[in-house]
């Protein structure tokens, strides 16, 4: 071990320490907002295209202090409107933006199965295949906006992609706020649904905890499951470490006992499962600490239990898009009570 990666080790600790899907693949993105925070869920398997979009948006941060609510559609503010919904539209406004990427092609929930029910996400559109920025958030289920409704003349509906799973209160206070007032006899298709005061969406960002649990969390479970050494060898950094109170080593030493490990208890025919819970979860775009406890259970061939509870800390960073483990710290025994104290 180089007194140079140990440098890196302590910085990034140090860094961490002092900040404080049922139904297919999901990613959860924060929105936060002038008006309260928005936790936001996408579905890349029902609508890969417009999620893509949208987490491109995200992930260039062209969102950031760059976007606002500025629409808000109301059952009292849109007499000129045949067909009524109750929406909120944001992004970076309708008009071109040196930060629009180009248009997507359109992703009807006549494919995805996304329909336009209370807090769903979806985007603003002209003509379909036009979409870029702009989106907007159902308030209670809005059918005329589904593939076949009425709203939009050519019947194609609207790209519905996700969904808010916290943040409806944000979301019906933005509702409610004061909108322009217009000349009743000069009414345009959304006279009287912009906001007087927008409401600034500071940032959006993946949330890192749910990728570091697909990444990383997830795989260790199914490795030891599968006494599949080369599976939990992949989440781990190339220099990553196992810590001790008695020592540091390179977590290949580690690994490679584990592995032996697995191998035997496998030929016996034993088995071994894996389970983590967390009490601290810190994180940035490209570090995490995180504590927590990690529940052994080996299992003999006559199905007969036993368990181990550890507490633990741990470092990742983040290496080509993937979360990897840089630092294990095993540090005392604990007892099941303190693992049932961590359910919620």
């Amino acid at each position: 071990m180089t007194r140079s990666f140990l440098s890196l080790l302590a910085a990034l600790m140090m860094t961490m320490l002092q900040s404080n899907a049922d139904a297919g693949e999901t990613i959860q993105v924060l929105m936060q907002t002038s008006a309260g925070d928005i936790t936001l869920e996408l579905y890349p398997d029902a609508a890969p295209v417009t999620v893509a979009n949208f987490l491109r948006y995200v992930d260039a941060h062209h969102y950031d202090n760059n976007a606002s609510f500025y629409r808000t559609v109301r059952m009292d503010n849109q007499a000129q409107n045949n067909i009524k919904i109750e929406v909120i539209q944001g992004g970076l406004g309708m008009e071109d933006s040196d930060l629009s990427f180009s248009p997507i092609a359109h992703e009807s929930n006549k494919d995805s199965g996304i329909l336009h029910t209370d807090g769903v996400i979806s985007m603003a559109r002209l003509d379909p295949g036009s979409a870029t920025s702009e989106f907007f958030i159902c308030i209670n289920p809005q059918p005329a906006l589904d593939f076949g409704g009425q709203r939009n003349p050519d019947g194609q509906g609207f790209a519905a992609f996700g969904k808010v799973v916290a943040g409806m209160d944000a979301v019906r206070l933005i509702q409610a706020m004061k909108t322009d007032m217009p000349e009743q006899k000069k009414l345009e298709y959304t006279s009287g649904q912009i906001l007087i005061e927008p409401v600034l969406i500071r940032k959006v960002k993946r949330i890192t905890s749910q990728q570091i649990d697909r990444d990383t969390w997830s795989v260790i479970s199914r490795a030891v499951k599968n006494a599949n050494i080369d599976a939990m060898a992949s989440t781990y950094h190339p220099d990553a470490v196992l810590v001790s109170d008695s020592e540091t080593r390179p977590i290949g030493d580690a690994l490679e006992g584990w592995g032996k490990g697995m191998k035997d208890s496998k030929e016996n025919g034993n088995a071994a499962r894996v389970a983590f819970r967390f009490s601290s979860r810190q994180d940035d775009e490209h570090s995490a600490f995180e504590r927590g406890i990690f529940k052994y259970t080996s299992i003999d061939s006559s199905g007969n239990e036993e368990h181990l509870f550890m507490h633990f800390e741990s470092l990742l960073v983040k290496k080509d898009d993937r979360w990897l483990y840089l630092m294990e710290r095993q540090l005392e025994v604990t007892d099941e009570a303190a693992w049932n104290a961590l359910a919620n």
